[in-house]
């Protein structure tokens, strides 16, 4: 049995579902038992924030919904839950999934995650999320720079090497295109020929 509404029937309350993605935050919004609304807001400070305002228009308590997605829930939940009157739940992506299954949800779209997590918040107890403290933050942040960091120099590597391997191909070709012609005319190669090899 959900407690979503503390118990209290006539307590109103706006419940949410969020499907978190890199770029796109999904939501089916039940403004106080009414109609689900479908909106989508970038997943972003600035989007946050107007995700926020939409949310807190019905001035109502909210309760909110969403799946944990690595980095990408994090910043949302921080902005959630600094704002006065909205909860959230953090829902382990494999109970959102069983959930979803036992509900017979066969179509995949953000908006239809979106709903089923709008209907986990409806059935499912809720749990309160708390944010980690600010050490564990800074922990998380430093950890992602530095493999941010570890994935450029990768990139970078492969991106040096490619132009090796595509300077010697081209050096060789001039090379080779060099020798054939000295061999067709009896004469060294023309003097663009070599200026192309030192250019090189």
């Amino acid at each position: 049995m959900n407690n979503n509404t503390g118990g209290d029937p006539l307590k109103k309350i706006t419940l949410v579902g969020i499907d978190v993605s890199a770029r796109k935050l999904d939501l089916a919004l039940e403004p106080n038992r009414g109609k689900p609304l479908a909106l989508a807001f970038d997943n972003t400070p600035v989007g946050h924030r107007k995700l926020v305002k939409r949310i807190k228009r019905a001035g109502h308590a909210t309760r909110v919904c969403l799946e944990a997605t690595g980095v990408y829930h994090l910043d949302l939940c921080l902005a959630l839950h600094s704002a006065q009157g909205i909860e959230v739940m953090v829902v382990n992506p494999r109970a959102a999934k069983d959930f979803a299954r036992a509900q017979l949800q066969r179509s995949k779209t953000d908006q239809v995650d979106a709903r089923s997590l709008l209907e986990f918040l409806r059935r499912m107890d809720f749990a309160p999320w708390n944010p980690p403290s600010r050490s564990i933050r800074d922990l998380r942040a430093l950890s992602r720079r530095i493999q941010s960091l570890v994935v450029s120099r990768a990139q970078e590597k492969n991106r040096r090497h490619a132009d090796e391997v595509v300077s010697d191909c081209v050096h060789r070709s001039i090379v080779i295109t060099q020798i054939g012609h000295r061999d067709h005319s009896g004469a060294e190669a023309a003097p663009i020929g070599r200026s192309v090899i030192v250019n090189t």
